[in-house]
């Protein structure tokens, strides 16, 4: 149940979903929206537009319930594939469904224009964009930040900046304009976490599931040797393709130099035990021999994962019959 103080009432998602005849349960609904991607255009979200709702009306609820649900950063049509996955979906009346879908298209538009409903859904998706307090904007900013992570900072700072000018043209809130300042001039830290991640495993992960607990984000950094594998042959799992991925076959202080360009870096290290501490001894003389100043992070994993490696997989993998090796190492892969 969702508390809306405006219309004085709890609205109940699930009743609204049998009552229209639409065929996804509210739980797969939360668990599209809650892809560990997503940091804004989450289930929260879509909580919080339905609790500021002033117009009690079930297509109006299921628009927004559906509007976001395909989001996906680096598509620039997610608003129609998001109408067409609510419209497969939905065994209602062909009137309802018809009304819906264009209230999902019509936030695609910033200048749509149209009934009563479709000016409620479109002040509620945007209603962010008039907010004058700086910390709420700091928060949605931040969580933009992260669902852009893929993209390097440079990139990111233009399209952003793009962004928060054509929103103060479109609301005159002044208050974009300041933050459109602090991204500008905001120094990021960064950390880089290079490796030959051959392959990237769940040790790898709870790494940078760490270090990204300190940093504004972590750029993971896969050493390539041209000579002995193809880039093509270096399985990047979904779970982490949406955090900035850089190959390279040179060496790593360059990477360093050309991430330092655009924020302050941190190289991450992942440590099981004592002999890789002594490994990683030796790795960071060797940088600050050519990079004095660079600093080092290191985090050591969960014991529960202190065991796996990258060279402990490949041999498994690479024994037994009819692939019973890749078999058996899936627990130690992610998806």
């Amino acid at each position: 149940m969702i508390t809306n103080k405006y219309l004085n009432k709890k609205i109940d998602l699930e009743a609204l979903l049998s009552k229209h005849k639409i065929d996804v349960e509210l739980k797969q609904i939360k668990k599209i929206y809650n892809h560990h991607s997503k940091y804004y255009h989450n289930f929260d979200h879509i909580e919080h537009l339905l609790s500021i709702i002033e117009i009690d009306d079930d297509q109006l609820i299921i628009a927004i319930l559906f509007h976001d649900i395909m989001f996906d950063v680096r598509s620039e049509n997610h608003e129609k594939a998001s109408a067409e996955f609510f419209y497969e979906h939905c065994f209602g009346e062909h009137e309802f469904k018809d009304k819906v879908y264009d209230l999902i298209m019509a936030t695609e538009n910033i200048h749509a224009a149209g009934d009563a409903l479709t000016k409620e859904i479109m002040r509620v998706d945007r209603l962010i964009l008039h907010k004058t307090d700086i910390n709420s904007l700091l928060t949605w900013e931040k969580n933009i930040f992260s669902e852009h992570q893929y993209l390097p900072v440079k990139e990111y700072k233009k399209g952003r900046v793009a962004f928060l000018n054509r929103a103060y043209e479109e609301t005159g809130n002044a208050t974009l304009l300041e933050l459109r300042d602090i991204v500008s001039e905001k120094v990021y830290k960064i950390g880089f976490y290079p490796g030959s991640f051959n392959p990237f495993h769940i040790g790898h992960y709870n790494i940078l599931k760490k270090s990204e607990k300190s940093f504004d984000k972590v750029v993971i950094g896969v050493g390539i040797n041209y000579d002995k594998r193809d880039i093509e042959k270096v399985a990047i799992p979904d779970t982490i393709k949406n955090r900035e991925i850089i190959y390279y076959n040179g060496l790593i202080t360059t990477e360093i130099q050309n991430l330092s360009q655009h924020g302050e870096v941190f190289v991450v290290r992942g440590l099981r035990n004592a002999y890789d501490l002594q490994h990683e001894e030796g790795l960071r003389n060797v940088i600050k021999d050519f990079l004095p100043d660079q600093e080092f992070v290191y985090y050591f994993c969960d014991k529960e994962y202190e065991h796996i490696s990258s060279s402990l997989i490949r041999d498994i993998q690479s024994r037994g019959k009819e692939g019973v090796g890749l078999t058996m190492t899936k627990k130690y892969l992610l998806e």
